[in-house]
């Protein structure tokens, strides 16, 4: 099990660490990235003479093709999470600064097999809709096939307000744009 975090735009800007073997094990490196990322400190080791901070912290360094590189290391020093190769360094501190902005430390339900961490974009008091953008997804093994959610294992329900009832959702009644043409 490994995760990503996701900017807003949904553009993956960091990984785990490492690869963990279990799904609570993968779930604990989430944490420790939602507790460490807001305070960490930040060192440059592409400045000569840099000066070493204490943990929690982020680290730039140049990687062995040349590009900016970040990680995120917890306060016992575990590195817990890593980005991607950025060609400017300016690039590299923007997606450091995202993953602070978007590391955030939202409850995770066990109960639940499916659990969608979102970030509020906006609200209408009149018509009380809620808009956000999903930043994490934890899904439980036991509701994947290939990796991926299976509706027909998540038995989703939905709510209908008219006739306050709880509806199971999972049957598949048709394929998306294909048969909406044949209606025309």
């Amino acid at each position: 099990f490994t995760f990503s975090l996701k900017a807003g735009n949904g553009e993956v800007i960091a990984t785990g660490g490492e690869v963990y073997n279990t799904l609570a094990s993968a779930k604990s490196g989430v944490s420790s990235v939602a507790k460490n990322a807001p305070a960490a400190n930040l060192e440059d080791q592409t400045i000569e003479g840099f000066q070493t901070v204490a943990n929690p912290k982020f680290e730039i360094f140049k990687d062995k093709s040349g590009e900016f590189r970040f990680r995120l290391k917890a306060k016992n020093g575990d590195i817990i999470a890593a980005s991607e190769g950025y060609v400017k360094k300016d690039s590299c501190k923007k997606g450091i600064a995202s993953v602070r902005k978007n590391s955030v430390d939202a409850p995770v339900i066990e109960e639940l097999s499916l659990t969608l961490e979102c970030q509020l974009v906006s609200y209408d008091d009149s018509t009380e809709q809620a808009v956000g953008n999903i930043i994490n997804v934890i899904a439980d093994d036991s509701i994947l096939t290939g990796g991926k959610v299976d509706p027909a294992k998540l038995k989703a329900i939905t709510y209908d307000p008219v006739n306050h009832t709880y509806i199971q959702l999972g049957k598949v009644v048709g394929k998306a744009f294909s048969d909406g043409k044949k209606l025309r």
